[in-house]
């Protein structure tokens, strides 16, 4: 099925804005990390397996860096699947870990931010990054049969 350029260009921007969103909120997060003290070792038990059974500092690095690297994947659209899926396990973890005992109220450290985030990620985890994206020239570059739109 062929899509119509406005259509095309419309899931594209869409999709960008919601990278750009997921890529600014996790990159901040990562930066908390970053500069921040490995509080991990209070709630690494709450963590879902296969994580509680891995050292907390370990935890702690894979979060950073899931949320330094990957939000620059997204914000590039390069592996942006990929990016998307690593982001929704984080963030699975931290909703299992953090949040899911707290309730919705995001003002009580509820899971309503993790929901959102979920939210975000999943239409770029089905859709890809669209045609704004390093995935997109890649696909043209080294996929000339390969329809751009159908990412």
């Amino acid at each position: 099925m062929k899509m119509n350029t406005t259509a095309s260009w419309q899931s594209a921007l869409g999709l960008l804005v919601l990278r750009l969103f997921a890529a600014y909120e996790f990159w901040e997060s990562g930066m908390q990390k970053w500069n921040g003290e490995n509080w991990f070792a209070e709630i690494n038990d709450q963590f879902p397996f296969p994580f509680y059974l891995l050292p907390d500092s370990v935890n702690w690095n894979l979060a950073m860096w899931a949320e330094l690297v990957f939000p620059v994947l997204l914000l590039l659209g390069l592996a942006t699947r990929l990016s998307a899926l690593g982001l929704i396990i984080v963030t699975g973890v931290a909703w299992a870990a953090v949040h899911a005992g707290a309730g919705y109220n995001v003002c009580d450290n509820g899971y309503k931010m993790a929901l959102i985030y979920i939210v975000v990620l999943i239409p770029i985890l089905l859709q890809g990054a669209g045609c704004l994206s390093m995935d997109a020239l890649l696909k043209k570059r080294f996929c000339p049969k390969c329809r751009v739109g159908n990412q």
